[in-house]
C-alpha cells in the first residue's frame, strides 16, 4: 500500500486554497498451489483527490506570477479512483496444461473545472475560458479583468464526469500430440464508456470574491453526453511441428 499526498506548491488569487493532492494505491495478491494446480487472485485499489486546474494563464498573468492561479479556479478538482479484480487458474492434466483468468477493471474520474465565464459578451469577450484568455492576450482589458477578478461575472464550471468498465475470459490450453506443439485460446470480453457531464455555477465578485456552488439553470445539459458499450470473442489454434535431424 502507498499514500501519498502534498499541499501544492500553487496559489490561488484572492481566494486562496489548496492546489495539493491525495493518492493512495493498494495491490493485493494471494496465490494457492497444490500438486499440479495453481490459483492467484489479484487486487487493485486506487485513488485520488487533486486540487488542480485545467485552466491556463494569460501572458500578462504568467509574467507577473507564473505559479498562481486564478480565483475563479478556487472549486477545480480531479476526483479519481480505479479497481481491478483477476483471478488466475494454471493446471495440468496429463499431457494437458491449462491457463483460465478472468478479470474486471472499473475506472471512474470527474475533473470538476472552470468551462466558461458568462455573461462577458458585453464586454467584448466570448465565454469560453479559453477565449478570455485568448482576448487578454490581445490586450483586451476586461478579459484580463474577468482572468484578475476584478470584473463580476458568473462562472460555470463542467463535470467531465466518466466511467469506463473492462470485464472479460480468456481460456488457453496447450499439449504435445507426436511432433505437434498444439495450443488452443479462447477470449470473451466486455467493454463500456459512460459519460454524464453536468454543471455547477458560482458568481465572481468585482472584490474578487465567489459565492457558493450553485446550480446552473442548464442543469443537467451538459455537453459529449453519451453511452458505448462493446462486446468482442475471439479464438486461436497454433500448431508447432517439431522435426529431429
Amino acid at each position: 500500500m502507498h499514500e501519498h499526498s502534498s499541499d501544492g506548491f500553487d496559489s490561488i488569487a484572492n481566494v486562496g486554497g489548496n492546489t495539493g493532492f491525495d493518492k493512495s494505491d493498494f495491490m493485493g495478491k494471494f496465490r494457492y498451489s497444490t500438486g499440479d494446480h495453481e490459483l492467484t487472485l489479484k487486487i487493485v485499489e486506487a485513488d485520488e483527490m487533486s486540487e488542480q486546474s485545467y485552466v491556463g494563464l494569460s501572458q500578462a498573468s504568467f509574467n507577473k506570477n507564473p505559479r498562481q492561479r486564478y480565483g475563479m479556479t478556487q472549486y477545480d478538482e480531479m476526483d479519481n479512483d480505479a479497481s481491478q479484480q483477476s483471478l488466475t487458474y494454471k493446471g495440468s492434466f496429463g499431457n494437458i496444461d491449462v491457463v483460465a483468468t478472468s478479470w474486471s477493471n472499473d475506472y471512474h474520474r470527474d475533473w470538476f473545472k472552470v468551462d466558461k465565464a458568462n455573461n462577458t459578451k458585453a464586454h467584448g469577450v466570448s465565454n469560453g475560458i479559453n477565449n478570455v484568455i485568448s482576448a487578454a492576450n490581445g490586450g483586451n482589458a476586461n478579459a484580463q479583468a474577468i482572468l484578475d477578478g476584478t470584473l463580476a461575472v458568473q462562472v460555470k464550471l463542467k463535470h467531465n464526469n466518466r466511467f469506463y468498465t473492462n470485464e472479460g475470459f480468456q481460456l488457453q490450453a496447450s499439449t504435445e500430440i507426436g511432433n505437434h506443439d498444439i495450443t488452443v485460446g479462447y477470449r470473451d470480453m466486455d467493454d463500456s464508456e459512460s459519460r454524464y457531464q453536468w454543471y455547477e455555477c458560482f458568481d465572481q465578485s468585482a472584490s474578487g470574491t465567489n459565492s457558493a456552488l450553485y446550480a446552473c439553470s442548464t442543469g443537467y445539459k451538459g455537453s459529449n453526453n453519451r453511452l458505448r458499450e462493446t462486446e468482442a470473442s475471439s479464438f486461436f489454434i497454433s500448431d508447432t511441428l517439431l522435426w529431429a535431424n
